[in-house]
């Protein structure tokens, strides 16, 4: 089943979320009052969404959702600012993916809707060709580089 999340939901996609970041090897380790309220911020605004898998009673992943502005345009986009599916229940990942688009059309100003690979945790292709045949083309990529300020 996939649904908006509530703010009762908010401890279990934390931990969840913990999940992902304790695997990857570029994300940084979370703060967990700050994941809480940033949550609580996505689950309640207007421009933001957070929609949930549940299998079994359990939250199994979970997909959130912002609305931005092209800098240079009026035109509005949808992004996932978070995505993740715990690897046995990877089959929920196209629903949040579909309700995160059906979720985007509701704003008239909203054009596209864009999705990104940055855990480091898998290759492109995995999600890439979900996100491929689901309708979505490949543009551009993210990388990553890890600085210090010398003290």
């Amino acid at each position: 089943m996939i649904r908006p999340a509530k703010v009762d939901d908010i401890t279990e996609i934390i931990e969840l979320g913990k999940e992902l970041l304790d695997e990857s090897p570029v994300l940084p380790p979370h703060d967990p009052l700050k994941a809480r309220k940033a949550l609580a911020f996505f689950i309640s605004g207007a421009r933001t969404t957070v929609l949930v898998a549940e299998h079994g009673g359990k939250i199994v992943g979970f997909i959130v959702g912002v609305l931005d502005e092209y800098w240079w345009s009026e035109v509005q986009y949808a992004s996932d600012a978070a995505f993740f599916v715990r690897p046995e229940y990877r089959g929920y990942a196209v629903g949040l993916v579909k309700r995160l688009v059906t979720w985007a059309k509701k704003f008239k100003k909203v054009k596209h809707v864009s999705l990104g690979v940055s855990s480091g945790l898998e290759t492109y292709e995995r999600t890439g060709q979900l996100y491929e045949r689901l309708g979505f083309k490949p543009v551009g990529g993210i990388h990553t580089k890890s600085i210090e300020v010398d003290q």
